[in-house]
């Protein structure tokens, strides 16, 4: 059992190294070998819904409008880089990465006539 507490969102970068959303809406890193949170990162306003994805050491991120990557394979002082911004009044409700297909979906909705629309687009 790991002490991270009210996570929520979790899962496992490597074999001793954790990721998660805090309640407190910060990234942290947390390290099973030290028992220690190692790296923390402060995260965009959530806008719709946060959303997260792990292709190996990369970390796809949104906040419900933007997508931003988390290149660990460089250390885990990097920044966040925005890849992509949806426009025309959608929102994204979900990310998934297809290890085979090495490709990043999207799930978003949107509003037409008062009524949410669930759409599956995948970024070129």
């Amino acid at each position: 059992m790991l002490p991270i507490s009210n996570p929520i969102w979790f899962e496992q970068l490597s074999s001793s190294k954790y990721i998660f959303l805090s309640a407190q809406n910060k990234l942290q890193i947390f390290d099973s070998w030290n028992n220690l949170i190692t790296h923390e990162f402060e995260i965009s306003p959530v806008l719709y819904m946060h959303s997260f994805t792990l292709d190996g050491d990369k970390l796809f991120h949104s906040d419900g409008l933007n997508i931003y990557l988390y290149d660990f394979s460089l250390g885990f002082e990097v920044k966040a880089e925005l890849v992509y911004t949806l426009k025309d009044n959608k929102l994204i409700s979900q990310l998934s990465y297809a290890n085979g297909q090495d490709s990043l979906s999207i799930t978003t909705i949107e509003t037409n006539n008062n009524k949410l629309i669930k759409v599956v687009e995948v970024p070129q």
